[in-house]
């Protein structure tokens, strides 16, 4: 009895407190009522609006781009449920190199990176097309993946599952398979954004061999990937760069893990901008590593004036190595991230001071004249091959815990006292 009265109490003293309120009360009720039944209509607006823009998008494709649709699976009978996926005219044909587009996750289809940016940006911010028409001009034959488009609804509203693209993995793996395979191009590029790095990871996981030997670069725009094994991954982890957001400026290297991808800033905040934000800073990465599988020496290659530092490339190992580089293709030196160059790396992305023409190399700062080396006239010689590296023989400088870090010198930095003891031993020897 005293438990009832009490709520007697309460509603009674609510009732009086609210009697002012009632009308607004009502009116909020009816407002709430208003909102679900505009909701109600507002999510068909929305699936609408999607249709409409990737049916747009796959015609600018088609028109603007040259693309055509290739089918997955691509035996499919009739009425099985059926993708696609674009490529261009020389795809299958270009012998020299083609670059592979793959997307986030989500509703996202072949062609674009974001919707909202599509819709409140542009085009060229929310789209692909200015990725495949850069790539268009520099000789690419081009692969644009579908991998989120994984069913269709049959007759009884159920989901029927296509072939070789049940999921964005297995997607990529059929078009690997039946595809890019079968491509003459001996040098494959991959742009991937988001979910896309997973998409890659995995793609690597069941064809490494092959992806090793083809894959010559992977970029990544905030890429959400996962190495579980640095050991594992580790040629995958030495041809990548992933563009991250991050409030510095574009390029500057971001901390990253130990074993994972060299991560750079994209100099956005926004995750979807990050692909367009850093779409020149992609290709010149592309171009370095391609270099560098091409070129079967060591180059030292002079970056753009707004970069001081210098690039070097080792053709062999296929690695961008060296100095750091504002573009983010090279090392960090010092960098805890074990995708980063280590001096004396057992990959023979090391820097190689023996010329045979008794050229000296340039140690530490570009304009340091003290740097240079020269072959012993007696044939003793100061420096280690690379073949050498190869093999396993450590440099004077490699970390004995091989966590990643070294003392050589970065860009314009000043040369660290191990390496300027060095220079002196070499000038030393040189002398007498």
């Amino acid at each position: 009895m005293v438990f009832i009265s009490c709520v007697v109490a309460i509603v009674a003293v609510l009732h009086y407190c609210l009697r002012g309120y009632e009308p607004w009360l009502v009116q909020y009720a009816a407002s709430l009522k208003k909102q679900r039944l505009f909701l109600t209509h507002l999510l068909p607006l929305d699936i609408n609006l999607i249709k409409v823009l990737t049916e747009e998008v796959y015609k600018l494709l088609e028109t603007d781009c040259k693309l055509k649709r290739c089918p997955v699976p691509h035996d499919a009978k009739d009425g099985e449920p059926n993708t696609f996926i674009f490529m261009s005219e020389d795809a299958m044909t270009n012998p020299d190199k083609i670059l592979v587009l793959i997307h986030g996750s989500g509703v996202v289809r072949a062609g674009q990176w974001a919707r909202r940016l599509v819709i409140n940006d542009s085009l060229d911010s929310g789209t692909q097309i200015p990725f495949i028409k850069k790539a268009q001009e520099e000789g690419y034959g081009v692969v644009v993946m579908n991998t989120n488009d994984n069913y269709r609804v049959n007759t009884k509203k159920k989901r029927d599952r296509i072939r070789g693209s049940e999921n964005p993995e297995n997607h990529a793996l059929y078009v690997w398979d039946n595809y890019i395979k079968k491509c003459k191009s001996k040098h494959i590029a991959l742009v991937v954004h988001s979910y896309g790095g997973c998409v890659t990871t995995a793609l690597f996981m069941r064809r490494k061999e092959e992806f090793i030997k083809r894959v010559f670069a992977v970029a990544m725009t905030d890429s959400v990937h996962f190495i579980s094994s640095p050991a594992t991954f580790k040629e995958l982890v030495r041809v990548s760069c992933n563009w991250v957001c991050s409030q510095r400026p574009l390029d500057t290297p971001v901390s990253t893990q130990p074993g994972d991808i060299k991560r750079v800033s994209s100099g956005v905040t926004v995750h979807e901008m990050t692909s367009w934000a850093s779409i020149h800073s992609i290709f010149k990465f592309l171009k370095q590593r391609l270099d560098a599988v091409l070129r079967p020496e060591v180059e030292v290659i002079d970056s753009d004036a707004s970069v001081e530092n210098e690039v070097l490339i080792d053709a062999d190992a296929g690695g961008v190595t060296g100095k750091d580089d504002a573009d983010g293709a090279n090392g960090k030196d010092g960098d805890t991230d074990g995708a980063n160059r280590k001096d004396g790396d057992a990959d023979g992305a090391n820097r190689k001071d023996d010329d045979t023409d008794g050229a000296s190399k340039k140690v530490g700062d570009a304009g340091d004249a003290n740097g240079k080396t020269a072959d012993d006239s007696e044939g003793q010689e100061n420096t280690v091959s690379l073949a050498s590296k190869r093999h396993g023989t450590k440099s004077d400088h490699e970390d004995p815990h091989g966590e990643g870090k070294s003392n050589r010198p970065v860009g314009g930095h000043d040369i660290s006292d191990d390496e300027e003891q060095s220079v002196e031993n070499k000038k030393a020897k040189i002398n007498t």
